[in-house]
């Protein structure tokens, strides 16, 4: 289960395609180790969801303040702070 509180960000998986994202990491996902890229991360819906199905890290990058904000706080909410680095920069390694 994954605990949003969205605030002004994008990212509440009610919308259309945030669903189809979630449906794609839930289908495309490798076995065993993996790592994702979140591009726009909004709220940090889908970072949050790939590490509850298993990534081991994530990179979640946006370029709006309030929607990282946001995004930590969501982050945190869900006890995922380990396995998710949130960044501003799209060169982030």
């Amino acid at each position: 289960m994954v605990r949003m509180d969205p605030g002004p960000a994008f990212g509440t998986g009610s919308h259309p395609t945030t669903r189809m994202c979630i449906e794609s990491i839930e289908t495309l996902h490798p076995a065993g180790t993996w790592t994702m890229l979140d591009v726009g991360t909004g709220s940090g819906i889908l970072a949050i969801y790939a590490v509850k199905l298993g990534a081991a890290r994530v990179l979640a990058i946006d370029t709006d303040p309030e929607a990282l904000r946001w995004a930590r706080q969501n982050i945190e909410l869900n006890h995922c702070s380990a396995f998710i680095d949130l960044s501003s920069n799209p060169s982030s390694s």
